[in-house]
């Protein structure tokens, strides 16, 4: 795998353009306690270009996952996307609360596979669903509503705390 990506071509030409297009390998993602599980490596494809105080890198980067939805719980096909730009500062520079931005280091080089790999976990959905028709679980029984009808959901609960609000709504005559 990649640590640093060598920007040495673009200082000594500012003019050009250098166009990669590369894959890497990275573990499963988690983003609140729900795992993306990898399925492929993550292919990434960027441009960059001299700004005069910085490198531009700008691209896209794809992650083939698996993850589990949060409605019925079967684990479905999800890939990661980004379309992403970042600039790297030729040398340190802060921000405002004194956080230090993207920079090169001394010997020219860049930290791409961080961009890359903040840029996939910035796109994991906190809650991703597999399909906009998924009905989900009985909140009853656990049947998963996709597969299969159950009773349950059509009987009210006397004892439910919102039980009492039934009695607001009037039937249409």
């Amino acid at each position: 795998m990649f640590e640093r990506t060598s920007v040495n071509v673009l200082l000594d030409n500012p003019q050009e353009i250098v166009h990669l297009k590369d894959s890497f390998n990275v573990e499963d993602i988690s983003v609140e306690g729900l795992a993306y599980h990898v399925q492929g490596p993550a292919v990434f494809e960027v441009d960059m270009a001299h700004t005069g105080n910085g490198v531009l890198v700008y691209g896209t980067v794809s992650l083939p996952t698996r993850v589990a939805c949060v409605r019925c719980l079967e684990e479905f096909d999800f890939e990661l996307f980004s379309h992403f730009e970042v600039l790297f500062f030729l040398k340190p520079t802060f921000d405002e609360e004194g956080d230090e931005l993207p920079s090169a280091d001394e010997m020219g080089y860049i930290a791409l596979f961080d961009e890359l790999y903040a840029a996939l976990r910035v796109e994991a959905p906190f809650a991703p669903i597999c399909g906009d028709d998924c009905k989900g679980l009985c909140p009853v029984c656990g049947t998963n509503l996709n597969e299969e009808s159950c009773d349950c959901s059509n009987k009210p609960d006397p004892h439910h705390p919102f039980a009492g609000l039934a009695d607001l709504i009037k039937p249409e005559d």
